[in-house]
């Protein structure tokens, strides 16, 4: 008789502790601002009808150990909040806050990490059009100056006689000495870049093709 009235006395203490565990796990995930079928899925069920009977405490076998434990670690509970043997609500909700808060300073950071990842990839498009415009210039001055040498070869008389000759000859001089600095600059550019964009782990963009090196 005894043994049968400690059976329903157990019965009881388990529908009890089911009841209150229902209780704190629907509790803790609301604290989380989650679904229920959100929650199910991040505890590792296929939907939400299990983690429903228990929330719901309609199974007394419905909460595994492995299932508290790891609801205990997502939520950020302790083992003891769930079991009903600790109420400090403050302590959950300041972890639960500082969880949500580096989740959404996480998402920003993102955010920002690749809106500044298409900037530059505009930034070094156009810069890599730019070069290959100034190249394009660089060889031109060049062209010009062979073409000014090779006039005066078939033209003795160009230097001495022709009329304005000493003023081309000045003005693509001067140029020729400018486009050799402005060169010597684009290529200590290029290389800072490049050394830049070495460094860099999170972007690897190459800022310039390899033939035009």
């Amino acid at each position: 008789m005894a043994f049968k009235r400690l059976q329903l006395d157990a019965k009881k203490e388990q529908a009890a502790l089911i009841r209150v565990m229902g209780d704190r796990m629907k509790e803790a995930r609301e604290l989380n601002n989650l679904t229920q079928q959100s929650a199910a899925l991040k505890l590792g069920y296929r939907n939400s009808s299990k983690l429903a009977k228990v929330e719901n405490a309609t199974d007394t076998n419905s909460i595994p150990l492995w299932l508290i434990l790891r609801a205990a670690k997502f939520y950020g509970v302790s083992t003891d909040y769930l079991f009903g043997l600790n109420a400090d609500w403050e302590q959950s909700a300041r972890l639960t806050i500082e969880r949500q808060s580096g989740n959404w300073l996480n998402e920003q950071w993102e955010k920002l990490r690749r809106r500044d990842l298409e900037v530059l990839q505009k930034f070094y498009a156009r810069l890599e059009a730019l070069d290959i415009t100034i190249l394009n210039q660089f060889r031109l001055v060049k062209d010009l100056k062979e073409a000014l040498i090779s006039f005066s070869a078939l033209n003795p008389k160009y230097e001495n006689e022709m009329r304005g000759s000493a003023k081309l000859s000045s003005v693509i001089e001067r140029l020729e000495r400018s486009s050799e600095v402005a060169e010597a600059k684009l290529r200590k550019f290029r290389k800072e870049c490049e050394l830049a964009n070495a460094t860099n782990e999170t972007l690897q963009l190459p800022l310039f093709d390899e033939e035009e090196k």
